[in-house]
């Protein structure tokens, strides 16, 4: 009896979109003072069939972080869904990210947990 060889192969393809969603502050210098855990909300937007929006809190997330700006992406949907994502200042005169207040990360998001992980001393900007 010979033996046969015998070749298999598959492939899993995860398909992902992409989006953006630019969230400009005007009168940001009238927003810092109103308090330390207070935010101002984006417009809901959607990306990958779910419903998304930003959090910023101008004088921080906590007392913990309260000389900083903090932001978080929400997830607006009642679903259970994985993102990656980056959140970053940008120059409104090039619309390019400026790398000291950028962050990429990925992660699983619910409606147990709706904010993103990212820490306020990681993007950390006291705008002048």
């Amino acid at each position: 009896m010979g033996s046969k060889f015998k070749k298999t192969a598959s492939r899993h393809t995860t398909e992902a979109e992409t989006g953006m969603h630019a969230f400009e502050i005007v009168g940001y210098t009238l927003q810092k003072g109103v308090g330390v855990g207070k935010f101002i909300r984006s417009a809901t937007f959607t990306v990958g069939g779910s419903d998304w929006s930003i959090r910023f809190y101008p004088d921080g997330f906590s007392e913990n972080n309260s000389e900083c700006a903090s932001v978080y992406l929400e997830l607006m949907s009642k679903t259970t869904v994985r993102a990656s994502y980056r959140l970053s200042l940008i120059n409104l005169t090039t619309w390019l990210p400026e790398n000291l207040h950028s962050l990429t990360t990925a992660q699983v998001f619910s409606s147990s947990n709706r904010f993103s992980t990212v820490m306020n001393s990681r993007l950390c900007h006291r705008p002048q």
